[in-house]
C-alpha cells in the first residue's frame, strides 16, 4: 500500500527508524517501559511525516495543479465554455512528469502570459469605451482572434505559444490606441468637409466615429446636429439660389436666412446671403446712378447731386459716384457763375458797382481763374470806389472852399467827363459836384458894419481899417472878422460865407475897456 502511495503522489515514502533511547534489552516481550517509550516514538514520526506533507502540498502542489482560467473580458469569455480536448483531459490525468526546473519555468510563462493578458484586458477596455467597433472593427476582430488562440493554447498549458499569441493580439490592440487621437481628429476633419461639401451621410458617418470616440465632445457633437439638419439646410439654400437666379433677390435672400436659421455654422448660406447682398447692393447703387445721371441731363442739379450722394453711401469710395457727384458740383457752379455774372452784369448796368462786386467776388471763389469774373471784379471795384468818393465830396460841399481840395476835385471831375457811357447815376454826380465847385468859386456878399473907431481885418482878405459901414465880395468859406480899438479888449467874429444863403451882416466894434490898475 505504501509503495502504491508513493507511486501515485510521485514522492518516496518516508519510512521510521528504531530508535533506542535507553539501555538495551534483550529480544523478548517487551515491558510496560520500553510499551511506553515506543509509543512516543511512533507518534513523533506520524508528527514528522504530517508536517512534510503539509509542505509538499503548500510549495509543490501549486505547480502540479492548473489554475482556473482568467475572464478575458466579453469578447474573450466565450471561450470558457470550450469542450475540453482529449489531450487536455489526458494531460491532467497523467501525473507531472517536469522535473523542479521545468515546473518554475512553466510558472514563470504562465505569469509572463497572465500578465499580457491583463494588459489585453485593460486594452480592450479602453478601445471599447472609444468605440473600436465602429472605426477599426476588421483591426480589432483580428486581435480578438489572437486573443482567443492564446486562450486555447492558454488552457492546453501551452504557455510559451500563449504568450505568442496574446503578444500579437496586444500589438494589434496597442495600435489601435495610437491612432484614437488621430482617427477621432481626422473623423472631425472630414465631418467639417462633407458639412462643406453638402454631403450628408459622408458628413453623419464622420460625426458618428468621432462621437464613438468623445460621447461628449462640443464640436463633434455640433457638427453631428448640424450633419442631421444638413438636408434641410441644402434644400434651402438651393431654392434660394433658385430665386436668385430668377433675379428675385429679397426672396433668396429670406430663404437663405431660413436656412442660416437652422444651421448658423452654414458657410455656404452665409456666403449665399454675402453674394445676394451685393447684388441687392449694386442693383440699389445702379438705381440711384441712373436718376441722378436723369436729373443732371435734366438739369435738376439738386435731386442729381442728391441720388449721387445716396449711391455713395451705399458704396463708399466709388470712383464712378464721385465722379458723377463732381459732375454735378461742375454743372451746379457752372450755372450758379453764370447766374452770378449775369446778376452782375445787372447791379453794372443800374451802377449798383459794390453789389456787383459781391456778384464777381463769388463767381470766383467757385472759379479763381474765371476771367470774366475777374475783369468785372477789377472794373466794379474801381467804380464803386468813385461812386463812394463822389457821394463824400458830395456830402460835405464846404471842403471845396480850400483851393487844394477845389483844384484836386475839379481835376477829378475832368477825368470822369471824359468817361464813355459813365451811366445816369455818375452824370448825376458829376452835374451835382460840378454845380458844387462852381459855387465854390462864386462870391458872396458880406455887410459890416463898425463904430469908426475900430480897426476892423478880415483875416484872408486883409485890413479893412475904420468905417461905419461897408460891403464886400469874398469866396466863399470861412472867414474871421478882428476889431482893435486902443484901451479896449479886441473883438473876434467868425463867419461862414456861403453862397445860395441870405447875405451876411456882421457888427464889429471893440466896446469893452480894458480895467485899469
Amino acid at each position: 500500500m505504501a509503495e502504491n502511495n508513493a507511486g501515485d503522489s510521485g514522492f518516496e515514502q518516508i519510512r521510521p527508524t528504531a530508535i533506542e533511547l535507553g539501555p538495551h534489552r534483550a529480544t523478548g516481550s517487551p515491558g510496560p517501559a520500553e510499551k511506553r517509550s515506543n509509543k512516543g516514538l511512533f507518534l513523533g514520526l506520524g508528527l514528522a511525516l504530517l508536517f512534510i506533507t503539509a509542505a509538499l502540498v503548500i510549495f509543490l502542489l501549486p505547480d502540479l495543479v492548473e489554475p482556473p482560467d482568467l475572464d478575458t473580458g466579453r469578447a474573450i469569455a466565450a471561450n470558457a465554455s470550450a469542450p475540453i480536448s482529449p489531450a487536455r483531459s489526458a494531460q491532467s490525468a497523467r501525473p507531472a512528469a517536469e522535473s523542479p526546473w521545468e515546473q518554475a519555468q512553466q510558472s514563470k510563462l504562465r505569469k509572463e502570459t497572465q500578465e499580457i493578458l491583463a494588459q489585453i484586458l485593460e486594452a480592450q477596455k479602453a478601445l471599447e469605451n472609444n468605440g473600436v467597433t465602429v472605426w477599426a472593427a476588421a483591426d480589432y476582430a483580428r486581435a480578438i482572434e489572437h486573443a482567443k488562440a492564446g486562450d486555447r493554447l492558454y488552457n492546453q498549458r501551452d504557455f510559451a505559444a500563449a504568450r505568442t499569441a496574446y503578444q500579437a493580439a496586444m500589438q494589434v490592440l496597442e495600435a489601435l490606441m495610437e491612432q484614437v487621437d488621430e482617427v477621432f481628429q481626422t473623423a472631425l476633419e472630414e465631418g467639417q468637409q462633407a458639412l462643406e461639401a453638402g454631403d450628408t451621410p459622408a458628413a453623419l458617418a464622420s460625426f458618428q466615429v468621432a462621437l464613438a470616440i468623445d460621447a461628449i465632445d462640443r464640436e463633434a457633437n455640433i457638427g453631428h446636429q448640424r450633419a442631421q439638419s444638413l438636408d434641410q439646410v441644402n434644400a434651402l439654400i438651393d431654392r434660394g439660389d433658385e430665386l436668385l437666379g430668377a433675379g428675385q433677390l429679397q426672396q433668396a435672400k429670406a430663404s437663405y436666412n431660413e436656412a442660416l436659421e437652422i444651421d448658423a455654422r452654414s458657410s455656404r448660406a452665409a456666403g449665399q446671403v454675402q453674394l445676394v447682398d451685393k447684388k441687392i447692393l449694386a442693383r440699389e447703387f445702379n438705381h440711384k446712378m441712373s436718376l441722378g445721371f436723369a436729373a443732371l441731363e435734366e438739369k435738376r442739379y439738386r435731386e442729381a447731386r442728391s441720388a449721387f450722394s445716396a449711391a455713395l453711401r451705399l458704396r463708399p469710395g466709388s470712383p464712378a459716384a464721385r465722379s458723377a457727384i463732381n459732375q454735378t458740383e461742375h454743372s451746379i457752379s457752372t450755372l450758379n457763375i453764370k447766374a452770378l455774372l449775369a446778376d452782375a452784369k445787372t447791379l453794372e448796368a443800374q451802377e449798383r458797382w459794390r453789389e456787383a462786386l459781391s456778384k464777381y467776388e463769388a463767381a470766383l471763389t467757385r472759379n479763381a481763374n474765371l476771367a470774366a469774373a475777374q475783369q468785372g471784379q477789377e472794373r466794379t471795384t474801381i467804380r464803386s470806389a468813385i461812386h463812394d468818393r463822389l457821394e463824400r465830396i458830395l456830402a460835405s460841399p464846404q471842403r471845396l472852399y480850400d483851393e487844394a481840395v477845389h483844384a484836386e476835385t475839379l481835376s477829378l471831375h475832368k477825368k470822369l467827363r471824359a468817361l464813355a457811357n459813365p451811366g445816369p447815376i455818375l452824370r448825376r454826380q458829376l452835374d451835382k459836384l460840378e454845380q458844387q465847385l462852381a459855387k465854390a468859386k462864386t462870391p458872396v456878399t458880406v455887410r459890416l458894419q463898425s463904430d469908426n473907431l475900430t480897426k476892423v481885418i478880415l483875416y484872408r482878405v486883409g485890413e479893412l481899417g475904420y468905417f461905419l459901414d461897408k460891403q464886400i465880395d469874398i469866396p466863399p468859406g470861412p472867414y474871421v472878422a478882428v476889431g482893435q480899438r486902443a484901451g479896449y479888449k479886441d473883438i473876434r467874429v467868425e463867419f461862414m460865407a456861403e453862397p445860395d444863403k441870405p447875405a451876411i451882416t456882421l457888427t464889429v466894434q471893440a466896446q469893452e475897456k480894458i480895467a485899469l490898475k
